[in-house]
């Protein structure tokens, strides 16, 4: 069998760029890709399959290059990113010109209605706008040489792009389902998260994209179309990773009770017959007390929230109708059942204030969260939010690369760009530079090994803290 090398690119600073998201970690926190990762399980009866992740095991790219030369694959799919996209295109084009492989990208550059990306490239072969599609099967076969749409995939033929766009979204359904990933090819004791008392870690999927419709979430992309894995299908994956020795999980669910009775079948099926401890991602008005009691039993140690700000008049503007006393709630939930909570936070949404912005800070460091990751409004690809500042002529349309955990440009009519990037400094200040939040972090730790985790992870924070005060407003 065709050797197809799955890739996550080299990069000077850790990338986190997979589920259509593409950010800098701040904390050195990396997981595996889950579009790698599903990738693996739709090709592993039809190719070879080799993995570098470049992040993971800190390769640089001339190492990383060797390694994916040796693999000798006919096809390299590659993870890339709005945050990392110059480097990628280095690199990547690097590979192109040694191999004279097939390249195709994931990422959220892929899912843009414009497909520039694949246009401005010649050397590049497709975009891969769904990851979970098994089309890719047949694209990989055909080499290059079909004029014929792929569902989920857009590629070059005779000079021209072919659209695998289906109306409607690219899943053409509402169930999702997928041969277990090849988790074992994966370095799965380099990946780190806060949360994460013993290694190895992996990442798994039980539903794609989100039924809400928030403005400046990718995931609420129609075009994605959200989709739900059957119980069974995930218990099946979950076999695999427990006779790997995996016993921490990261569900990278956009949301993990999107289908609330099938989010507790399989807790009840993880307290019954696995012993793993994992995370995940709920919202606020959706989360229920018999949901945390039961995800508690089934070793979930930790959710993340997205709050995203106090403000309840921008939260309904953007789409998402939450208030303060659901936030507190939610939290309050948690606690009861003993699970760690985490905080997403965007700072200087269209319509905020600087006030508003002090006062999410505010919320953030005294409402007892234990982790929370701070970010300004970034126009991702295939978003709402996009396609109105565009409009708005707040940004040219061609304005496609940026990271949104670094610095930012304002949409907000009440914000200027360094007012934006201040409070994303408050923010990090306030939060995690409190003497009692550094003891209660290290009050968690589970041994000396964790402990020096998290003192890693602080001390990453901190040099990219001092990092982005030089940095001029972009």
């Amino acid at each position: 069998m065709k050797t197809v090398l799955l890739l996550n690119p080299p990069a000077r600073r850790v990338q986190l760029r997979d589920l259509y998201c593409s950010i800098t970690s701040k904390g050195n926190y990396l997981w595996p890709p889950i579009d790698l990762l599903v990738l693996s399980g739709n090709l592993k009866d039809r190719f070879e399959l080799a993995v570098v992740d470049a992040v993971a095991e800190r390769l640089s790219p001339r190492a990383a290059l060797a390694r994916v030369a040796a693999a000798q694959p006919f096809a390299v799919i590659s993870m890339t990113g709005s945050a990392s996209w110059p480097e990628d295109e280095d690199f990547l084009a690097q590979v192109k010109g040694r191999l004279g492989c097939l390249i195709a990208v994931c990422g959220d550059l892929c899912v843009d209605p414009d497909p520039w990306f694949l246009r401005d490239h010649p050397w590049l072969d497709a975009l891969i706008a769904d990851f979970t599609t098994p089309e890719i099967n047949a694209w990989l076969e055909a080499e290059g040489k079909s004029g014929r749409p792929f569902a989920g995939i857009r590629h070059r033929f005779n000079g021209g792009i072919v659209e695998g766009w289906a109306a409607g979204g690219v899943g053409g359904g509402r169930t999702l389902s997928y041969p277990p990933p090849r988790h074992d090819l994966f370095p799965l004791r380099s990946y780190r998260l806060p949360f994460v008392r013993d290694y190895p870690v992996t990442s798994i999927l039980t539903n794609y994209a989100c039924p809400f419709g928030c403005t400046y979430c990718i995931q609420a992309n129609a075009v994605l179309g959200h989709r739900h894995r059957p119980v069974e299908n995930v218990i099946e994956e979950l076999r695999v990773i427990r006779d790997l020795g995996v016993r921490e999980l990261y569900f990278r669910d956009p949301l993990f009770e999107s289908r609330p009775a099938d989010a507790l079948r399989l807790c009840r099926a993880l307290a019954a017959d696995f012993d793993f401890s994992w995370a995940c991602n709920c919202r606020a008005d959706t989360l229920t007390d018999e949901l945390a009691a039961a995800m508690k039993e089934a070793g979930c140690r930790c959710i993340a929230f997205g709050f995203e700000t106090v403000d309840t008049e921008t939260l309904r503007r953007h789409e998402k109708p939450l208030t303060v006393e659901q936030f507190r709630g939610a939290i309050a939930l948690c606690r009861r059942h003993g699970i760690e909570v985490a905080g997403y936070f965007i700072l200087g949404l269209p319509g905020e204030h600087f006030e508003t912005g002090l006062k999410t800070i505010d919320f953030a460091v005294q409402s007892g969260i234990d982790y929370a990751s701070f970010a300004v409004p970034s126009p991702d690809h295939g978003t709402r939010l996009r396609r109105e500042v565009v409009a708005d002529r707040k940004i040219e349309a061609g304005f496609r690369i940026f990271d949104r955990s670094r610095s930012g440009v304002s949409f907000s009519e009440w914000l200027g760009t360094e007012d934006l990037n201040r409070l994303l400094r408050i923010a990090v200040t306030r939060f995690y530079f409190r003497p009692s939040y550094v003891l209660k972090a290290l009050g968690r730790a589970r041994g000396l090994r964790q402990g020096f985790e998290l003192l890693r992870a602080g001390w990453a924070v901190v040099r990219s803290w001092l990092g982005d005060l030089g940095r001029p407003a972009s």
